[in-house]
């Protein structure tokens, strides 16, 4: 019953954008691929999903119930089971979904240290994706500044020269 009123809830209408004075239905479905989490990069996605979001100004108490229509039943099970109030609180599902991924700073760290340019991509796509994976590594390891940025490499440094 709780799926089928989020699924329900996937279309938004003017009164859920910010800045009022819209008079459309916004669905992301439309807009932002399905996540494939055999194929897919769910920082990848959750960047796509989120520019969108804000590109349509879409209220983001609004963005779980566009999030659920874009993931797998696997995947939506994971939030329906959740209780309503953390339900619908976006923070907390991404988390959720990127703990389950297993996509911990290590993760992204190894990923930024170790990704490679697909042959007939760009090298801007490249870029894209070390950024993204560098951000998300900062972010995951709560790094905010530039003192906190030069303390985590020397701490990676140490980290790599140190006996095991």
């Amino acid at each position: 019953m709780r799926l089928a009123n989020i699924i329900d809830k996937a279309s938004v209408s003017s009164e859920d954008l910010e800045g009022q004075g819209v008079n459309r239905r916004v669905n992301l479905k439309d807009l932002v691929p399905e996540f494939d989490p055999k194929n897919a990069d769910i920082y990848l996605f959750f960047e796509i999903f989120e520019r969108q979001a804000k590109k349509e100004k879409v209220a983001e108490e609004r963005w779980v119930s566009q999030l659920i229509p874009l993931l797998s039943m696997e995947i939506v099970e994971l939030v329906v089971k959740k209780p309503p109030e953390m339900g619908d609180n976006y923070p907390h599902i991404k988390n959720l979904l990127l703990h389950r991924f297993q996509l911990t700073p290590v993760a992204l760290r190894d990923r930024f240290e170790s990704h490679q340019r697909r042959p007939g991509t760009l090298w801007s796509d490249l870029v894209f994706d070390l950024r993204s994976y560098l951000d998300n590594w900062l972010a995951g390891m709560k790094v905010d500044d530039f003192v906190g940025l030069k303390e985590l490499m020397l701490t990676e440094q140490l980290k790599k020269r140190a006996p095991i």
